[in-house]
């Protein structure tokens, strides 16, 4: 798995990620920080460099820390014939809903955020520590909707 970070991710998300793939069985190659600037630029020109780099065979899929990137991705792997290598995106826009929905599309998933569920979330753990409540959780979970070929 390769995958491209944007540069607001903090170390302790980057830490949970390779946690969780890892406790997942997946193998990392590469962590790559994109360039938010040129987000699908950077990640088409990356993603072709990793595919001649890793041949067929040793790289089973790509995910991507935004769907913007994701694209960028998927734009390079179609290009470079490498359709066996599947995409995985995070916000659930509705252009990687559009790839996804294609029949043998190899952009498989992206997960949607629940942005008004993460600001509630947020706000209320908020409210409830100014009003004398405990200290909210290091890390808290707001969970997200898998997006793929089934309900995109």
């Amino acid at each position: 798995v390769s995958r491209d970070w944007s540069s607001d991710v903090c170390s302790s998300d980057l830490a949970a990620a390779r946690a969780l793939f890892a406790e997942k069985g997946i193998t990392i190659v590469e962590d790559i920080q994109g360039d938010p600037a040129d987000s699908t630029g950077f990640a088409k020109t990356t993603i072709l460099d990793l595919l001649t780099k890793y041949p067929k065979g040793q790289l089973d899929g790509i995910w991507v820390a935004w769907d913007a990137s994701a694209l960028g991705a998927y734009q390079a792997t179609v290009q470079a014939g490498r359709t066996e290598v599947k995409v995985v995106g995070v916000d659930g826009q509705d252009f990687a809903r559009a790839e996804i929905k294609k029949e043998g599309s190899n952009w498989v998933a992206t997960v949607r955020q629940d942005w008004a569920g993460i600001a509630n979330k947020a706000l209320a753990d908020i409210d409830a520590y100014l009003n004398g409540g405990a200290a909210p959780a290091a890390v808290v979970v707001v969970p997200g909707e898998l997006v793929t070929a089934a309900n995109a």
